[in-house]
């Protein structure tokens, strides 16, 4: 163990070289001679005088001494200039020394038990703080939070309970279950980064795993939910492709919920979804889904928006239209109404064909805009005055925009 105190037999006796007070720390003598190199050691100021004080020195500038006054239950005063100063033993020193050869138990006692640096022994309630262990065998059980470095081996079947925390590149090689826990939800293993205050890693005993940033608490999980069946309560992305040898399903709680999505990197929609109740939205990307295609009743395939077919369009039964369609008797096409400078207002426009129709055609009539106010309660409109030219449509609405209609005329 290191020293308390340090000596020397050939400390020259010296003096002060300015008066210092009661409450100095340091104090200049006129020399060190022998004094001792290491510090602390301990100088008698006024030696002999009735003003005996003893300090303890704790470092030196040449021959300015940094002290500790008061030393050895004597009392710090004040000291005149040419007081003498003494390298001493002192009382504090000769009672430890006669306290230790007076023990009975411990190391310095006579019938003590000595650790031998060579001898083979047992030691018994020792505790070792930061010990290095070279080699042989450990047994028994360890207990608190040991932390285990270096390429650490583990045979046998150990197991390990508390905290223990592993660093270098342990190898364990055991059969048995290497972190035993009573409760499934207790956490059996664990991984931190330096900083961390919580887990990046975390494994239950259960075997469900647990993951972090290791600032937070856990959000992201993955568990085996029922037989042949592995789940997680949060997203999961999948970088590569995904290679289903079975089927793909999922189950939502709402037949409105999105049950598949896709997506081009940098939208804020879908540009395509499928609901859980198989009706599909098409999208921008860039705003909300406005074209649809759904089941409408049995038998029967439905969009609320435009239908446009490049090639043949092939009616393998009952067509909604009767008659024969052609370029005489079909016309199609789009019209905006001006917003109607007031809310709520009304507002038309007047639509013209491109070529006069042969007779007065059938007008169908429905709204286009994107527009999170297209329903019946706040926006209605209506067909007049339909010619063989043209037609009106008139729009009420509570907000003070324009709207699209796309427009269908045929006659049968």
């Amino acid at each position: 163990m290191p020293n308390a105190f340090f000596y020397s037999n050939t400390a020259i006796q010296t003096t002060l070289s300015g008066s210092i007070s009661a409450g100095a720390t340091s104090m200049t003598v006129g020399a060190t001679t022998g004094f001792p190199g290491s510090f602390p050691y301990i100088l008698a100021v006024d030696y002999g005088a009735a003003t005996e004080e003893l300090v303890k020195v704790t470092a030196a500038a040449g021959t300015a001494l940094t002290v500790e006054r008061g030393f050895g239950s004597t009392s710090a005063q004040s000291h005149s200039l040419g007081a003498v100063v003494r390298h001493v033993v002192n009382s504090v020193d000769l009672t430890d020394f006669r306290t230790h050869e007076a023990a009975t138990a411990d190391v310095h006692g006579v019938t003590g038990a000595l650790v031998g640096a060579t001898s083979t022994q047992t030691l018994t309630n020792k505790t070792l703080t930061n010990p290095t262990v070279n080699g042989g065998a450990l047994s028994g059980t360890f207990t608190g939070s040991p932390t285990l470095s270096g390429n650490l081996t583990l045979s046998g079947n150990p197991t390990f309970s508390g905290a223990p925390l592993f660093t270098g590149g342990p190898t364990f090689s055991t059969s048995a279950p290497l972190f035993l826990k009573t409760v499934g939800t207790d956490v059996a293993l664990r991984t931190t980064v330096s900083g961390d205050s919580n887990n990046r890693l975390a494994i239950r005993a259960d075997g469900q795993l647990l993951w972090s940033s290791g600032s937070g608490t856990a959000d992201t999980n993955l568990y085996r939910d029922a037989a042949n069946e592995l789940k997680t309560d949060d997203a999961l992305a999948i970088v590569g492709e995904l290679k289903p040898a079975n089927l793909v399903r999922g189950t939502r709680a709402a037949a409105s919920d999105s049950q598949y999505e896709s997506r081009v990197s940098g939208d804020a929609n879908a540009r395509w979804f499928a609901r859980a109740d198989g009706q599909m939205w098409w999208g921008p990307g860039s705003a909300i889904q406005d074209t649809n295609l759904y089941r409408s009743a049995a038998d029967t395939l439905k969009t609320d928006d435009n239908f446009i077919a490049n090639g043949n369009l092939t009616v393998g039964g009952a067509a909604a239209i009767t008659g024969k369609v052609s370029a005489a008797n079909l016309r199609t096409g789009q019209a905006t109404t001006p917003a109607p400078g007031g809310t709520p207002g009304q507002t038309s426009v007047a639509v013209t064909f491109s070529s006069a129709m042969p007779s007065v055609p059938n007008v169908i009539v429905t709204a286009s805009s994107a527009s999170a106010d297209l329903n019946n309660s706040n926006i209605r409109w209506a067909v007049q005055s339909e010619t063989t030219t043209g037609f009106q449509i008139n729009c009420w609405r509570d907000t003070n925009s324009t709207t699209t209609f796309n427009w269908f005329a045929v006659i049968e």
